[in-house]
């Protein structure tokens, strides 16, 4: 009789245990599967470097480039495009300014985008023709920062954008041309704000064309990069050419990326940069194209395989896994039960 009684009392606990743990196991399974599959479609983002000279002379370029991101949204899937910078050759003409803002106008209700002031563009102008007002009715706007010494009454110099794409979400931060310590801040606070989002960096000045990093390289590196494990791509400009550049920091593998083609016939010849996210292989295929030409340049500096991991973490409730959770409702389980038995006896 005492055996058969403590095994009804064992079955009793079981079975009260189970379904008091079976909802928040149902729950933990379901939220693990939702983000251990992601959308397996493929998307793309967009650099355009270094527009000056189409800005200057070549102003049917510029808009070439931008109407075909437009063209190809769909069929590629271009998700974001960034601007790296110098998007005017000399920031007092409004002529500049104006062929500048008909090509980036293309995108404007379109494709989401960031935009930042390299070395020619830093003036009043650049906040004149891309204040922050002019994005901030966007559901992709995140927000913006004007350094300490800078003036403005819809400050744009800095700036970041939040969109999702292939299962995954993504900050993308864009910073001016040699940012100082409180941009520096700034971006710092925005980054551990965003800690659950993949974060890229956008700025002008940051890699040599031998890929080491410029003096505002190290301190964009140093300030952002390594205290920040979500960073794990870095796009810049303004030298001439093409660099990349791969670190290993924390179990993560942060990419630099440096194009300009702004030394290219005809201001540039139309080149920006492709970088197609690949969840189901967990690459990303970097290609340089030009729209104007209507050629990719194929070369190993053009044309390469970045390896970055897209699973996302498994989602659960209050953070722990599945068999965990299970694990730690059996012990409780048999605990309890041998205390009663213990009772029984």
């Amino acid at each position: 009789m005492r055996t058969k009684h403590v095994s009804s009392v064992l079955l009793s606990i079981l079975l009260a245990a189970s379904l008091i743990a079976l909802p928040s196991f149902i729950v933990t399974i379901t939220s693990q599967t939702a983000c251990a599959n992601p959308s397996s479609e493929n998307f793309a983002i967009v650099a355009l470097p270094d527009t000056q000279y189409y800005s200057q002379s070549y102003p049917w370029i510029f808009e070439n480039q931008t109407k075909w991101i437009v063209q190809n949204e769909n069929e590629k899937n271009i998700v974001f495009v960034t601007h790296l910078g110098d998007i005017v050759e000399y920031n007092n003409n409004d002529y500049q300014w104006q062929n500048a803002d008909n090509a980036m106008s293309i995108l404007d209700n379109k494709v989401p985008y960031g935009i930042l002031p390299g070395n020619h563009d830093l003036g009043p102008e650049y906040e004149k023709y891309f204040p922050a007002s002019r994005y901030e009715g966007y559901s992709y706007w995140g927000g913006s920062y004007d350094s300490n010494y800078m003036t403005s009454l819809s400050p744009n110099m800095n700036n970041y954008q939040l969109f999702s794409a292939g299962g995954m979400d993504f900050i993308a931060l864009n910073l001016q041309n040699g940012a100082p310590i409180d941009v520096l801040d700034w971006a710092d606070n925005v980054l551990d704000k965003y800690s659950d989002r993949r974060a890229i960096i956008s700025t002008h000045m940051y890699l040599d064309w031998d890929g080491s990093r410029m003096g505002i390289g190290e301190l964009i590196w140093e300030n952002l990069v390594v205290p920040h494990k979500n960073v794990f791509l870095v796009l810049c400009g303004h030298i001439p050419g093409e660099a990349e550049r791969r670190d290993n920091l924390d179990n993560r593998t942060v990419y630099q990326l440096l194009s300009d083609y702004q030394y290219c016939d005809n201001g540039g010849d139309g080149w920006l940069r492709i970088m197609e996210f690949v969840s189901s292989e967990n690459k990303i295929y970097v290609r340089t194209y030009s729209p104007y030409l209507d050629q990719y340049d194929n070369d190993s500096d053009s044309q390469f395989e970045l390896y970055y991991p897209m699973n996302p973490t498994v989602a659960t409730a209050g953070g722990i896994s599945p068999w965990a959770y299970v694990g730690t409702v059996i012990v409780i389980v048999v605990m309890i039960a041998a205390v009663l038995m213990l009772k029984v006896v």
